[in-house]
């Protein structure tokens, strides 16, 4: 059986930690911070959960000011425009498909690649 957190499907086998680190915005310091936080381990599993730990996690992380899913998504989106909007460097460098943090681009200009397409750069070159 899966468990749902803000429309990511969060699996009932393996860690905690695992589990709630499949949604956008939550790496491993802030999962170890929120289970400290509600005194779960942070090696325990997901099956040692009953519904109403799995409600109070849910609440938690639905009820904290971080930006999770898709508001995250959707400010990453906007800074981006701004930068295309305001020709800056990164935001031309956004457009080319290209690293936009200083990276070199002999080797690794490749692994950028995929990761803009995310963004869909024809809807932002109109």
């Amino acid at each position: 059986m899966e468990y749902r957190i803000l429309d990511e499907e969060i699996k009932n086998k393996g860690r905690i930690c695992d589990a709630i680190g499949v949604i956008f915005g939550l790496g491993i310091v802030r999962t170890h911070y929120i289970l400290d936080l509600l005194g779960f381990g942070r090696n325990a599993k997901m099956q040692i959960l009953n519904y109403y730990m799995k409600d109070c996690l849910r609440l938690f992380i639905t009820g904290s000011t971080y930006l999770l899913s898709s508001p995250l998504h959707l400010t990453i989106k906007q800074k981006l425009e701004f930068f295309v909007n305001i020709w800056s460097y990164r935001g031309i460098r956004f457009l080319n498909g290209l690293p936009m943090h200083g990276q070199s681009t002999r080797s690794n200009a490749k692994s950028i690649k995929y990761t803009v397409n995310f963004f869909n750069i024809k809807k932002l070159k109109k």
